[in-house]
């Protein structure tokens, strides 16, 4: 498993700015002080840092390259304070690596490269939202869905085997394939109308994976809720408006905004901000409640299915993970495995048909977890796989990667 980024993950990273460097190359040090290596890590610096060094102004196009001199991939993201330069990074444990900014020339070779992530909302499927990284496709579902009265609260899994981003394509052969079904079903068609939406379906295992998970009236695949006084849930429904905020090629980020929910005495909003990255299996989810006036239970769940030898609650390194054994158990379509860590978790619990990773959510503060999926017939093959990712997850947390601008 490749490390999260530490500073996207809201953790502590130094940054030290020198002289402006009047359009010479800018150089940033990466120093590793861990006993790990750190392979495929996103990192970022502020955008500005590295303009103000190379005495450069906004919008001045620039690259980026390794000690070898190969273009290293770059993007930029906003992290809601300030621009940062996002990039791959490759560090020796207790060691060192530099990288090198300078400005773009015309004739300089562009860098291409494939997005690892993948953000959209289908309006023409119910308002489902949808993201991707290397590892899982994940659905928020919408307004749309709400109106029909269909009770699905929770994030929604769909399985691959592949690093390609798939969700697009999936989601587009659904659409025309149903399509197509109903205009053949309208002409009395109903053998082929029925062949067509089998082919078509997502539901489906064409070779790169498939939507094999259920959610319904649950928090499916790690999605967070509230707690009434009582310790009962509080589902939240479908998001009421949304924001794309990044799409790529590194990262990915979008904004869920939640309608009024009443919550023991308060009366509060949802804001709900999922990032995913290339080389991670973990989404870094960050929430808030507007109104929020006093502490609430908070709850990260994950949809409990049957057999609790499937089960993993640990208190001490603050993850719940379960081995879901899909909603077609009768035709080997794998498991789904799910991992949520949760780095203020007070207790754990498999209740109300869920495995909770309970912590404590204080007015005005973000609340920030992560959560991540796989296929055993892809990256994730059994439980053990995901038990030992989340755990190195919660031991690298603490770390602390120096960057500097020089």
């Amino acid at each position: 498993m490749k490390k999260i980024s530490i500073i996207l993950a809201m953790a502590l990273a130094v940054i030290s700015a020198c002289q402006q460097k009047n359009g010479h190359d800018v150089t940033i040090v990466v120093t590793n002080p861990t006993d790990r290596d750190i392979a495929g890590v996103i990192e970022g610096v502020p955008l500005k840092a590295v303009l103000d060094s190379l005495g450069v102004k906004e919008g001045t196009s620039i690259k980026l390259t390794d000690e070898m001199g190969k273009l290293v991939p770059t993007q930029i993201f906003n992290n809601g304070n300030e621009d940062l330069l996002l990039f791959e990074t490759n560090t020796l444990a207790n060691g060192e690596s530099s990288y090198f900014v300078s400005v773009r020339k015309a004739s300089d070779p562009v860098l291409t490269v494939p997005s690892a992530v993948f953000i959209k909302h289908y309006p023409q499927r119910k308002d489902d939202l949808c993201w991707e990284n290397e590892s899982s496709i994940w659905r928020a579902y919408g307004p749309e869905l709400q109106a029909t009265n269909e009770r699905a609260f929770g994030y929604d899994i769909w399985c691959k085997n592949t690093k390609e981003m798939l969700c697009d394509e999936r989601m587009l052969t659904a659409l025309r394939g149903w399509a197509i079904r109903d205009s053949l079903h309208a002409l009395g068609e109903h053998h082929l109308a029925d062949s067509i939406g089998h082919a078509g379906s997502f539901h489906e295992d064409h070779g790169k994976g498939m939507d094999c998970y259920a959610v319904g009236p649950t928090l499916g695949g790690g999605t967070a809720a509230l707690l009434n006084d009582e310790g009962g849930i509080v589902f939240p429904w479908a998001w009421k408006t949304h924001k794309i905020l990044a799409n790529g090629p590194l990262l990915g980020a979008v904004r869920l905004d939640y309608d009024t929910t009443f919550v023991a005495g308060d009366t509060v909003i949802e804001h709900r901000t999922i990032i995913t990255q290339k080389g991670s299996r973990f989404n870094i989810i960050n929430v808030e409640y507007e109104g929020a006036t006093r502490a609430h239970d908070i709850a990260v769940g994950i949809a409990f299915h049957g057999d609790e030898d499937s089960v993993r609650l640990d208190k001490g390194n603050k993850y719940i993970a379960y081995s879901d054994p899909t909603d077609q158990p009768g035709r080997d379509p794998g498991r789904v495995l799910i991992g949520a860590y949760v780095p203020t978790l007070t207790r754990t619990a498999l209740e109300q048909g869920h495995l909770l990773g309970i912590a404590k959510y204080k007015p005005g503060e973000t609340f920030t977890y992560y959560m991540g999926s796989g296929w055993s017939k892809g990256d994730c093959a059994s439980l053990n796989v995901m038990t030992s990712e989340l755990k190195r997850l919660a031991n690298e947390k603490p770390q602390t990667v120096r960057i500097d601008v020089k």
